[in-house]
């Protein structure tokens, strides 16, 4: 338990209860304020054998390895509280270090597991979209018109081979049967 003896008429007492109200009010929370202002109270200190007092501010500090008490007085008081002070102003840095290095270590995480469900349905889609040929390019086919063939050469020929006599013999069937349409519906039926 840490004791602090002040008193309303000391200026350096209500300057450091100020100061912690100020700027270190969690210390000033765990802090037993003692005023000694009362006659009886301020008797009880002085006459205190294991206590010494001689100035104010003072903070009794029980010491937890010795048991026994620490007194800051006076300006040792307030060099207590300034060290105190910056020790856990650099705790609470390495804790928001700490902090912002587990946050940017989770933050990453994120990322790489984000990346991978992205690649997951990547792939999926990739595996479930059916494959689109490209077509190839096509060659170019020129086409002969009719009145441009020799006929009297070799004969309009359909994809089955005709033997240029029979071929002159089909030319005069075709003429003696009809219609060129009706010739090609009867060699369709002969191939059959």
């Amino acid at each position: 338990m840490d004791v602090l003896l002040h008193s309303k008429y000391s200026s350096q007492s209500l300057k450091l209860i100020s100061q912690l109200q100020t700027y270190s009010p969690f210390i000033l929370e765990n802090l037993t304020l003692v005023c000694i202002d009362n006659k009886e109270i301020r008797q009880q200190i002085l006459e205190d054998e294991k206590i010494k007092i001689k100035y104010l501010p003072c903070l009794i500090r029980m010491n937890e390895e010795t048991s026994n008490y620490d007194i800051f007085e006076g300006d040792n008081a307030f060099q207590f509280f300034i060290n105190l002070q910056k020790k856990i102003e650099l705790k609470n840095d390495e804790l928001n270090d700490e902090l912002k290095e587990q946050e940017l270590k989770r933050e990453k995480l994120e990322k790489m597991e984000l990346e991978r469900q992205i690649e997951i349905l990547k792939s999926k889609k990739q595996d479930s979209t059916p494959e689109v040929k490209t077509p190839e390019k096509s060659k170019q086919v020129t086409f002969t018109p009719i009145e441009d063939l020799d006929l009297e050469q070799d004969g309009i020929g359909t994809y089955l081979h005709i033997e240029k006599d029979e071929q002159k013999e089909q030319q005069k069937e075709t003429k003696k049967s009809g219609s060129i349409m009706s010739k090609a519906m009867q060699m369709q039926k002969e191939r059959v």
